[in-house]
């Protein structure tokens, strides 16, 4: 079973290895408010915007700069609840003065967590859940967090560390420099790949490879636009014969 592979995939002419990815999880926030007119009995409502605009807010304050986790909000709406169940009817509504007096009593959050490391996943979504909680207490609303579609990291400290290290190691001994790269945005097939989990000492690695398959680094080759012309299209194509040849090394070692 293979439990290693170097995958090829273009870049602007960069010496480089992909060891790691960022992981992406999807998340939905509604809240639910109380209506009232604005004016007569603006104490009696439960602003659902007002709600949602402060969960947010926090929701984003959890990211963290060098490599750290960082939270999106791509879109918030809010208002009345005819207008944000039904967008496409109701658009008509913005840029008058229809229904600026209520109380907006419904909004949608929706937005993505990317992280670098698998446990981070588990720590963004739940903190964003608690978040939920105590924004609901505090704003006298409900808030229904929910998730979506995630998208497992590559880890440049994980399992498959050792196998960038030995490709720039190869690249060297052939006289050309290799570098890693351990962040990347955007999603690549090493995302869907499993860790292979530890090697047992003196074991064929192929042996005891963890049964969802393997763990991918990604080996970035030069793209069409970094080099012009016939000679620097056999440029390109030379650079990436070399690269692949290093990845053939570093996986048979």
């Amino acid at each position: 079973m293979l439990s290693n592979c170097l995958r090829g995939e273009p870049a602007d002419g960069a010496e480089t290895i992909v060891a790691g990815r960022r992981g992406m999880l999807q998340w939905r926030l509604e809240a639910r408010g109380q209506a009232a007119h604005s004016g007569l009995h603006y104490w009696d409502g439960r602003s659902a915007l007002t709600a949602a605009a402060r969960w947010a807010v926090e929701a984003e304050a959890l990211s963290r700069r060098d490599g750290g986790p960082t939270v999106n909000v791509g879109r918030l709406v809010a208002g009345d609840a005819s207008f944000v169940d039904d967008l496409a009817g109701a658009a008509s509504l913005l840029g008058t003065e229809r229904q600026l007096n209520v109380v907006p009593d419904r909004a949608v959050a929706e937005g993505e967590a990317s992280f670098l490391r698998a446990a981070e996943q588990d720590e963004i979504a739940r903190r964003l859940e608690a978040l939920a909680r105590d924004v609901a207490v505090s704003t006298g609303t409900s808030l229904a967090f929910g998730l979506g579609q995630s998208i497992p990291p590559v880890d440049p400290h994980g399992p498959h560390a050792a196998w960038p290290r030995r490709a720039v190691d190869l690249a060297a001994a052939r006289g050309w420099k290799l570098e890693i790269e351990n962040e990347r945005g955007g999603i690549s097939f090493p995302n869907f790949l499993g860790d292979p989990g530890p090697r047992r000492p003196g074991s064929d690695r192929r042996r005891y490879a963890h049964p969802r398959g393997v763990r991918g680094s990604a080996l970035a080759a030069p793209s069409d636009r970094a080099f012009g012309g016939s000679a620097g299209r056999r440029r390109a194509a030379d650079l990436t014969l070399r690269r692949f040849s290093t990845a053939r090394l570093s996986l048979e070692g």
